[in-house]
């Protein structure tokens, strides 16, 4: 919907409100939650827009919606495990193990994120009117310098 450029940025305003303490996570917000063990997966969702913006390129195909909610989650669970894995282990100190992590914040909520990647690809453009206009739409014609006469118009 939002491209991967625009949808990276709505992410970022979205963890950083929450970080300069408006109450939209979670636990609230504020930079000490920078410390707590899942604020790797909110900043995740950051490069996760992009990656799903960037692949899926607007397009409603399923070809191209699938892989690219993977690739979303790869991304989002390759940025939020490891900072899981450094607040628990080496600020708060757990000792933790890898599999313990994998099962703290990652096995648990993969049939979820399958079910949402089905629902998604198999959901009509229709459902959202917004993309589906924007689709629908051709591109816009690259814009003119001042200086360039406009297309018919002779010396």
């Amino acid at each position: 919907m939002l491209g991967a450029k625009y949808g990276a940025l709505s992410q970022f305003v979205y963890v950083a409100l929450g970080l300069v303490g408006l109450p939209i996570f979670t636990a609230g917000g504020g930079f000490g939650y920078l410390l707590y063990p899942t604020c790797g997966f909110l900043i995740g969702l950051i490069p996760a827009a992009w990656v799903i913006g960037k692949l899926t390129g607007g397009s409603r195909s399923i070809k191209r919606i699938v892989p690219a909610c993977l690739a979303n989650l790869a991304v989002l669970y390759l940025v939020g495990l490891p900072y899981m894995a450094v607040v628990l282990n080496v600020y708060m100190g757990k000792g933790l193990s890898t599999w313990s992590i994998l099962m703290a914040g990652m096995i648990p909520y993969l049939p979820g994120g399958m079910v949402k990647i089905i629902v998604v690809a198999s959901s009509p453009p229709s459902c959202c009117p917004t993309w589906e206009r924007r689709l629908s739409r051709p591109p816009p014609e690259p814009r003119r310098n001042r200086m360039q006469k406009a297309p018919g118009i002779r010396n």
